[in-house]
């Protein structure tokens, strides 16, 4: 008996999940959206820094980060690229007009009401090199504040943390936004709309490999809570590139938003900017 041969169009995308989301993936799996693309859970991620590694090292295929972190990936010689947005804060997209945000949050009683009560604070993040330390650092920056007026530290469990009194801001993801608020007793501080307005929050992102060898596959990914059918333009990307070069990590024409993100498989992009495509 000869051994059943796969598929030669068979697929399969490999990819760490977060405790924080379920991924833009998973959910297209249930609903249906993926056809006989097979994807399989290799471990969970403690952030956007270890999916670029993963995928970067060929663990895993498909990841997502803040564009921040992925420009500097591409800077260090990471052969990725981002192909769409899987969270943002574009408020076409706002749910029955609640917000889609990263927020940043005190206790009610808290001392702290503007940037300059920061001084000295602690600030917890689920991880650094993401979206949350660079809002929090753009957010000190405007207010003529710098990285090392605060304490930045990574924790996870915010809301415990929180509460007890070991640190003075947290910077919660997903859900746990939702259920601290529902718990009462805390405010919010700033948003990350406060700070960069309607941007995607970060791009998924794959292999610059993986996309040359499977380039029917990476068409089928969409997103949530980012502008209509998650088509990322030069504005999400160009900040963070402006905000590298004038902190000295890159140089002015290192990149430009074309490096680090294509719209080529998007099938929306195509029906919406080349509809003879």
């Amino acid at each position: 008996m000869t051994e059943e041969k796969k598929p030669q169009n068979e697929v399969t995308i490999r990819y760490l999940s977060s405790s924080a989301v379920v991924e833009t993936y998973e959910f297209a799996r249930e609903l249906g959206y993926l056809g006989d693309i097979n994807i399989t859970r290799r471990g969970s991620n403690t952030g956007g820094p270890e999916d670029i590694i993963s995928v970067a090292t060929g663990s895993t295929d498909v990841g997502h980060a803040a564009w921040v972190a992925i420009i500097n990936a591409k800077a260090r010689g990471a052969e990725i690229k981002g192909i769409s947005a899987p969270m943002g804060n574009s408020p076409e997209n706002w749910y029955e007009g609640t917000p889609y945000l990263s927020k940043w949050l005190v206790l009610e009683n808290s001392s702290i009401r503007s940037a300059k009560d920061l001084a000295g604070k602690k600030i917890a993040v689920h991880t650094l090199g993401g979206h949350a330390e660079y809002v929090t650092r753009e957010y000190l920056a405007r207010n003529n504040m710098l990285k090392g007026d605060v304490q930045l530290i990574t924790m996870s469990h915010h809301e415990e943390v929180l509460r007890q009194g070991q640190v003075d801001v947290v910077a919660p993801v997903g859900v746990q936004i939702d259920r601290m608020e529902a718990n009462g007793g805390i405010r919010v501080l700033f948003t990350d709309y406060d700070v960069i307005g309607n941007q995607t929050h970060c791009g998924l992102f794959m292999s610059e490999k993986f996309m040359r060898e499977n380039p029917e596959t990476a068409k089928y990914w969409k997103g949530f809570g980012v502008r209509e059918h998650a088509i990322l333009v030069d504005s999400d990307v160009q900040f963070w590139i402006d905000w590298l070069v004038s902190d000295g990590k890159l140089k002015g024409s290192q990149f430009k938003p074309a490096d680090i993100y294509t719209n080529e498989f998007n099938p929306y992009y195509r029906k919406t900017y080349y509809p003879s495509y």
